[in-house]
C-alpha cells in the first residue's frame, strides 16, 4: 500500500476475486440444445478458479481453461459440450460472457443465448428436470468460432485431422463429415491404403479406417 508517500508491506492486503451468481438462467436454444437450457445452481466444484454449476437435468455449466471458455455439457470435467461461449475470453463468470455458441446439425453455430443471474432478471428459466441427453464425444475439441464447411483441407497434413469416437456415429464437436476426395487426401497424407467405398452398416459413416490402417 502508498501510505504517506511510502510504499509499504504493513498491510496485508488480498484481492478477492468476483462472487458469481448462486443460481444463474440459461434459455434461448430450447429447439437445439432444450436439456441445456434452464436454472443452473452453484455446486462445491470449481475449475480454474472459477464455479461449477448444475442443473436439475444433470447438465453442468463449466470454465475450460485450455480455451478460455465457458460450456455447457454433461460432464464438469471433460471439454465435451452442447453450448460453448466466445473463445478466449477468459471471464470469472458465465454472466459477464459477449458470445455464445451452440452444436447444431453438425458445426457450431453463434446463438443469442440468455445467461443471467436469476435473482437479478426479469426472466423466466425452466427449472424441471425432464431432459433427452444426447452424447457429444471428442478426443480434441475445435474452434466454435470458425466454420468448417467450406475449409480446403488440400493442403493439411496428418496433424490437422481429429480421429472420432469409433464406437458413436457421429463426427468430433466443430467439425464435419469429409466428402470422397477429401477421404483420399487423408490417406495419402497418413501414408494408408484408400480402399473406396463401403456400404456396411456395421462401419461408421464418412471417412474411417480399419485396424489394418486401410482408409
Amino acid at each position: 500500500a502508498f501510505v504517506r508517500g511510502n510504499w509499504t508491506q504493513e498491510y496485508h492486503i488480498k484481492v478477492l476475486p468476483e462472487a458469481c451468481p448462486l443460481e444463474i438462467g440459461v434459455k434461448g436454444a430450447e429447439t437445439t440444445q432444450g436439456a441445456k437450457m434452464g436454472k443452473f445452481y452453484l455446486t462445491l466444484h470449481e475449475l480454474d478458479g472459477r464455479p461449477v454449476y448444475q442443473s436439475k437435468k444433470m447438465e453442468y455449466l463449466f470454465y475450460w481453461a485450455e480455451f478460455g471458455e465457458w460450456r455447457i455439457g454433461e460432464d464438469w470435467q471433460s471439454a465435451s459440450a452442447g453450448i460453448a461461449s466466445k473463445r478466449g475470453e477468459s471471464k470469472q463468470c458465465p454472466t459477464q460472457v459477449t458470445g455464445w455458441f451452440t452444436y447444431t446439425a453438425d458445426e457450431w453455430r453463434k446463438v443469442d443465448l440468455v445467461v443471467e443471474n436469476v435473482e437479478e432478471s426479469s426472466e423466466t428459466f425452466d427449472d424441471s428436470d425432464e431432459h433427452h441427453k444426447p452424447h457429444y464425444p471428442i478426443e480434441r475439441a475445435a474452434d466454435p468460432t470458425k466454420s468448417h464447411h467450406d475449409q480446403d483441407v488440400s493442403g493439411w497434413t496428418a496433424e490437422d485431422y481429429i480421429v472420432a469416437n469409433a464406437s458413436v456415429n457421429q463426427c468430433p464437436l466443430g467439425t464435419r463429415e469429409l466428402k470422397f476426395e477429401e477421404c483420399k487426401e487423408v490417406a495419402k497424407h497418413m501414408g494408408r491404403k484408400f480402399d473406396g467405398v463401403k456400404d456396411d452398416p456395421y462401419q461408421p459413416r464418412g471417412c474411417f479406417h480399419t485396424e489394418d490402417g486401410a482408409f
